[in-house]
């Protein structure tokens, strides 16, 4: 910027139909400021603007002018106006070497976007070739591929045409042959047809003989099995007659029915008194031979009495026959029975000693209280699962003398206990 003067630049970009920019529009304006002057003004001085020549033309005629001003105003200001035309002439001067700077600037920029636009354009126009280059190659290819699949096509519906022409010939000659054929073979049906009907005319007519002699035969059969028929029903009736006669003798009586029902439930009874006396067989052996395992403890001389005991009765039991059983079984639990009453009278005399698997010794102190008392109710739990499993066989009642033993240890039992 030089003093008194402004300047205005505006860069515009151009556009080109794509939407890119093709070019940069710059606008550049100098403008004077007409303030107040540093140097003094004289009264002899003509009042004008003072502008600056923006060009040579301009600048002389400026020159002129002034130059006919100074003339003008007389000799008494030559000196003023010569030093303040040679101020304002060095103003000109360097502002006129400012813009001719800038016009060159201006000029080198525009000379430099013109050549960048030239280059970006070439390089457009050179893209734009070789894409059209290359499409049209595309199409080239494309063209020559369409056309050898129409050569293709074209030689396949030749071929095509052909191989019709000479199937046309083929099924030609295929049908004159079948008219032939089938010529002849209506001919030969022809005859064979002529030949069948006469056949069947002459089977019809023995059948038709045939038939007539059937059904004389068949009306000889009918009268036969009406007669057969007749006396069927006769046979029939008579042999109802006899049957009801056979069935009326044959007949049980009353009291034979009674007495069979009768018969029958004692045998059921029989059967299911068996089945009872061998479960409780059962029962009665298995208890027994716990017993007999519990009493080894009491003795060599008792011990051997009730294992010989329980082997009789055991015996009696297993060797006794389907006819005496109940006989057997009832001896057998009698002796069993008194037997059981001998040992339960002799647990109650026997020292207590020899009942007890350990002799209590006062001396151990609490530890052996409370064993022996874990002992006994053991016992106790032990007397009385016997005594319910013997009152559940059915064999023995609560008035049954080993019942009654069973209740006296339990009794003791529980005194110890407590």
């Amino acid at each position: 910027m030089v003093e008194g003067f402004r300047v205005v630049d505006q860069a515009c970009p151009i556009l080109d139909e794509d939407g890119s920019q093709a070019g940069i529009l710059r606008l550049l304006v100098f403008l004077e400021d007409l303030g107040a002057a540093k140097v003094a003004r004289s009264e002899e001085a003509p009042k004008g603007e003072v502008a600056a020549p923006e060009t040579a033309p301009v600048r002389r005629r400026n020159e002129a002018h002034q130059a006919d001003a100074a003339k003008a105003a007389g000799l008494g200001a030559t000196a003023a106006t010569t030093a303040s035309q040679k101020s304002l002439l060095e103003s000109a001067f360097g502002l006129e070497l400012w813009r001719q700077t800038e016009e060159d600037k201006f000029r080198a920029y525009l000379a430099e976007q013109e050549a960048d636009l030239k280059a970006r354009l070439e390089e457009e126009y050179r893209q734009r070739e070789e894409a059209r280059a290359a499409e049209c190659t595309q199409r080239q290819a494309k063209i020559q591929h369409v056309e050898a699949t129409v050569r293709r096509k074209l030689q396949e519906l030749q071929q095509k045409e052909l191989s019709i022409q000479s199937e046309e010939a083929r099924v030609g000659s295929l049908q004159l042959k079948a008219q032939r054929d089938s010529e002849m073979a209506m001919a030969q049906r022809e005859d064979v047809a002529k030949q069948e009907m006469s056949e069947l005319s002459h089977s019809l007519e023995l059948s038709r003989a045939r038939s007539h002699f059937l059904e004389e035969q068949v009306a000889g059969m009918e009268a036969q099995l009406s007669a057969a028929s007749t006396k069927l029903r006769s046979l029939e009736e008579a042999k109802s007659e006899h049957d009801t006669e056979l069935r009326a003798m044959m007949a049980p009586s009353p009291e034979l029915k009674e007495e069979l029902q009768e018969l029958r439930l004692r045998l059921r009874e029989q059967e299911v008194r068996g089945e009872a006396i061998a479960a409780s067989r059962d029962h009665f052996k298995h208890k027994v031979q716990e017993l007999c395992g519990r009493l080894l403890g009491s003795g060599p001389a008792q011990n051997t009495q009730t294992q010989e005991t329980a082997l009789t009765a055991l015996g009696v039991l297993g060797t006794s026959s389907a006819g005496d059983v109940t006989n057997s079984i009832t001896e057998a639990l009698r002796k069993v029975r008194q037997e059981l009453a001998n040992l339960a009278s002799h647990w109650d005399r026997a020292d207590p000693d020899q009942t007890r698997e350990e002799p209590e010794r006062p001396a151990a102190g609490p530890v052996r209280t409370s064993q022996d008392s874990e002992k006994a109710e053991r016992h106790l739990a032990w007397l009385k699962t016997q005594r319910r499993q013997l009152l559940d066989s059915g064999v023995y009642g609560s008035s049954d003398a080993v019942v009654l033993a069973l209740d006296v240890k339990i009794a003791q039992a529980e005194a110890q206990v407590t």
